[in-house]
């Protein structure tokens, strides 16, 4: 899936910018899990994926919040299920190392990550910070 087409973008320079950082990481992730790299590669590029990802959140938290985002809770609470889903990888990565069940897992949390979120709840977001929706 190629972050870059317009339909994934959210018109906010910022916020697209660091999701095509995030979208980047997670296919160098998937890659390296494929691959069969190392433990300590994968783990590193997982925390990298979760400083990003923590970026991200605090940055649209902050906005949704100023500009008085309806959707506020619901988006925060899938931020958590994202950080959440990290912390289980990290965690059965240092458990069992990178297996193909953690890259089938973790494609399926990427890809439904791309999906849903970013098109649906940063789209609404994006809506409600650009027209006031």
């Amino acid at each position: 899936m190629d972050f870059l087409k317009d339909d994934l973008k959210t018109g906010i320079e910022a916020v697209d910018s660091v999701h095509a950082d995030l979208v980047r990481l997670a296919k160098s992730l998937q890659r390296a899990v494929a691959e069969g790299r190392s433990a300590e590669e994968v783990e590193a590029l997982l925390t990298e994926s979760e400083s990003y990802a923590h970026q991200d959140f605090l940055h649209e938290e902050s906005c949704m919040r100023e500009t008085g985002f309806p959707g506020y809770a619901v988006h925060k609470q899938e931020h958590e299920s994202l950080a959440g889903d990290i912390e289980r990888l990290k965690a059965e990565l240092c458990t069992s190392g990178p297996t193909s069940a953690l890259a089938i897992r973790l494609q399926r949390r990427i890809r439904e990550w791309l999906v849903v979120h970013l098109n649906l709840a940063d789209r609404q977001l994006s809506d409600h910070l650009n027209h006031g929706i």
